[in-house]
């Protein structure tokens, strides 16, 4: 099985998803450039964002139908920011269709959508979340939503913030972080990248019904894993 994989953001997702299909895929194995895959390969790109990544993916249709039979699947990872799932979803196939976007029968597209943001996923750690903060900034978030309790996924924009949700949820996890002397960048998300950190959002998709977007990924690998 052979993997096209293109990411909306530049920095965390090019970080975020090797490691993460290397604890959930681990026998398939990157490549550098879409045409040296063979045999369980992915490879992965970066789209630089929204509306660029609409185009990029027709040219990764194209790709993929120059090497005929090779890829099994494309999958384009993407933040839904303030629109539902459906929405975005339904944005992305409304922008595809006037592109023409087509791939061979042979090969699937799969939408992965991060509900706001894949901040919003790494929000789901419960043990970094904590229970008597000592800054005034996080117990005012805490006490606005309570990430460790409510499901993170869900939670609304403050009314004394400004931007998107999505803008929120990241501003959250880095003061969240903080509070565990732990520094979050989107150039440098190390912290948020750990096997620990990775299995407690796991946990969280098992032990409640929180991060359901998460577990459509997680489902998602489990049935990729089936056919190989």
């Amino acid at each position: 099985m052979n993997l096209y994989i293109i990411v909306e953001g530049a920095k965390t997702e090019m970080r975020a998803y090797p490691e993460w299909l290397a604890r959930l895929l681990p026998e398939l194995s990157r490549v550098d450039d879409y045409q040296e895959v063979q045999h369980n390969n992915y490879y992965l790109f970066s789209a630089g964002g929204i509306p660029s990544i609409y185009n990029h993916l027709v040219h990764a249709a194209e790709d993929i139908t120059e090497l005929a039979d090779r890829y099994d699947y494309l999958l384009v990872c993407i933040d839904s920011e303030d629109l539902s799932l459906l929405d975005r979803k339904v944005a992305l196939e409304k922008a595809l269709k006037e592109r023409n976007f087509s791939l061979p029968t042979n090969c699937k597209l799969e939408v992965i959508v991060h509900k706001h943001c894949i901040e919003s996923w790494f929000l789901g750690n419960r043990r970094v979340c904590s229970r008597a903060p000592e800054s005034e900034r996080f117990r005012a978030l805490k006490a606005y939503y309570d990430v460790g309790i409510a499901d993170p996924e869900e939670m609304p924009l403050a009314p004394n913030q400004t931007g998107t949700v999505a803008q929120f949820h990241a501003y959250y996890l880095r003061e969240m972080l903080k509070e565990k002397n732990m520094r979050y960048t989107k150039a440098n998300p190390s912290v948020v990248l750990t096997t620990s950190y990775f299995q407690e959002m796991k946990n969280r998709t098992v032990e409640t019904k929180h991060l359901d977007s998460f577990r459509q990924f997680l489902l998602l690998c489990e049935r990729l894993k089936k056919e190989l």
